[in-house]
């Protein structure tokens, strides 16, 4: 009874009509007589199968894992169904079962896991009649449809009992009018993902966002860093009045804006002291400070987003001093082989170094250092006569160990020409006069200059073009003026 045991490929056997001892009807092997019937081809695909008039007897094992069929009808001819005739036939769902069965073999529907009814012919007093051995527990607990009439042809109607999630099957639910019915399993389609770039904010990372187009499940990946506001680098090229600074730092794209801090040495804390709005606004002035003062600062940029402000660092920190720049005056005095320079005073200096510009090598030098914010000129000597040399000067703060520097404001083109003088002696006529002076090295000339009394001015009487000419004449005089 095990000769096709297992031949899960077997799709019909069929059987020479000159075999004394087995026949076939389609592709289904019986003895001669055809009463009994052996082997149902396990790899046939039907769905369903009625068993032959005539045939008494189901053989053992006749269906065993038979895992096509769904639904079986006995003849009215058959008495008995051997042991595991229909072993295994996880896909069968119903049977119909005539009232002349009387004995149903071990094991003949042992894991018929999906077998919900039985159609049987007869009344119920008459199945309780028949002679059901051990292990058919799934035959017995079926729903038993007494007094069925085979003649009856199915017609079945759908509904989905249990609708398919994205994870889930679901249940469709087939049920015939007599009360016959069957499920058939609905296969989850898995999840249809539509992709969206979620952007870093300063609040939270961003990410790609993995959302389900029909339950709305999702998922994160490829997660960026959440934004921070980056440090801010304040210059260290400030300027200052002697009481305000004007300070500079680096562009942050995204800021709102900026805020200064100074720093509280007394607290021992930073304090704000302005707020700069705008990230393109990279200047402030701030302002009520004391001249000579040195304070420490720092510029933090901050962003506003979804009414939150969100701080950055400051990358750096400045120590300022409170010096106005230095203005040396155009009023000096030389000698032609020196000269006085003078400045305005600058309050809370140390004092004030002076710079000569060197030509050949395009540097200011230090020529001298005047201590004492009050000492606002100086001599420089050792000048060559007929030079023209560029200064400038600088305020400096010395506080502790550490010296401050101030800037300046304007420059200083002097000439090294000597104090030019007449001769107390002349001579006049009634229209002119011949005056002479004292040679200074390194002219290049000399003007006479003519005191004109009604416009209270001096007029330009005579330009002489050589060093070397001490004396002139000037013509064109009124008699008898002085």
């Amino acid at each position: 009874s095990m000769v096709f045991y297992n031949c899960s490929g077997l799709k019909s056997i069929s059987v020479s009509s000159a075999n004394e001892f087995y026949a076939s009807s389609s592709g289904v092997l019986f003895n001669k007589a055809k009463t009994k019937l052996l082997q149902y081809p396990i790899g046939n695909t039907q769905t369903s199968y009625t068993v032959p008039a005539g045939v008494t007897m189901i053989g053992d094992s006749a269906f065993e894992s038979c895992t096509y069929l769904t639904d079986v009808y006995l003849s009215d001819d058959l008495t008995t169904i051997g042991e595991y005739a229909f072993y295994a036939n996880t896909a069968l769902r119903s049977i119909t079962i005539e009232k002349n069965v009387k004995k149903i073999g071990y094991a003949a529907f042992y894991d018929c896991t999906s077998l919900k009814n039985v159609y049987y012919a007869g009344d119920q007093t008459q199945w309780k009649a028949i002679n059901i051995d051990d292990d058919n527990a799934n035959l017995t607990r079926a729903t038993i449809n007494y007094n069925y009439n085979q003649a009856h042809v199915h017609s079945y109607t759908s509904k989905v009992t249990t609708a398919a999630t994205c994870n889930d099957d679901g249940v469709r639910t087939y049920t015939c009018s007599c009360g016959d019915s069957y499920t058939e399993v609905i296969k989850a389609p898995g999840h249809n993902y539509a992709a969206s770039v979620i952007a870093p904010t300063y609040a939270a990372q961003g990410y790609t966002l993995h959302k389900c187009t029909a339950c709305g499940y999702s998922y994160k990946d490829t997660f960026t860093d959440q934004k921070t506001v980056p440090a801010a680098s304040i210059s260290s090229s400030y300027t200052s009045t002697g009481t305000s600074f004007t300070f500079s730092w680096g562009k942050i794209s995204d800021a709102t804006g900026y805020y200064i801090y100074k720093y509280d040495g007394i607290n021992k804390k930073w304090v704000k002291v302005k707020t700069v709005t705008g990230a393109s606004n990279t200047s402030a002035t701030v302002s009520g400070y004391t001249p000579g003062s040195v304070l420490k600062f720092k510029v933090n940029a901050y962003v506003v987003e979804n009414g939150i402000t969100y701080y950055g660092s400051a990358a750096t920190s400045i120590y300022a001093a409170a010096l106005a720049n230095a203005k040396i005056s155009t009023n000096y005095t030389s000698t032609g082989t020196s000269y006085t320079l003078n400045w305005d005073k600058v309050q809370g200096a140390t004092g004030y170094i002076l710079y000569k510009f060197d030509g050949i090598n395009k540097k200011w030098v230090k020529v001298k250092t005047v201590t004492g914010a009050s000492t606002t000129s100086t001599t420089v000597t050792g000048i060559t006569p007929g030079s023209v040399i560029k200064y400038k000067v600088n305020a400096y703060l010395t506080k502790g160990t550490k010296t401050y520097y101030g800037k300046t404001s304007s420059f200083l083109y002097a000439a090294s020409i000597a104090p030019c003088s007449f001769n107390s002696s002349y001579t006049a006529t009634t229209t002119s006069a011949s005056v002479s002076w004292n040679k200074v090295s390194g002219a290049t000339g000399y003007k006479i200059y003519k005191y004109d009394s009604a416009k209270k001015t001096w007029v330009l009487a005579k330009t002489i073009t050589s060093a070397s000419t001490t004396s002139a004449t000037v013509t064109g005089l009124t008699s008898g003026t002085a």
